[in-house]
């Protein structure tokens, strides 16, 4: 680092966050569950963007169905090859 400033050689303004400030949400006053993360911690959201949430969801799963997977492919493939070695 060259600089006493510690955003100065990552190009970050030194007021970052703080001129413009961030914008300011309210907070949801209920929440609903979707899913846990990749620890296992239950994700929270608001109703409209749970919706939202379940939505993309179901399309990605959708899109990733076992014979749109490309690891599928390789399971099969594996498997049919253990399969045929005890012939």
């Amino acid at each position: 680092m060259t600089s006493p400033d510690p955003f100065a050689d990552l190009r970050i303004p030194s007021d970052y966050g703080r001129n413009p400030r961030r914008p300011r949400f309210n907070e949801a006053e209920v929440l609903e569950d979707v899913e846990p993360n990749l620890v296992g911690t239950m994700q929270r959201l608001a109703p409209e963007t749970a919706a939202a949430w379940r939505g993309n969801d179901s399309l990605a799963r959708g899109l990733l169905a076992p014979e749109n997977d490309p690891a599928h492919d390789h399971r099969v493939a594996r498997d049919k090859a253990g399969s045929q070695e005890g012939n």
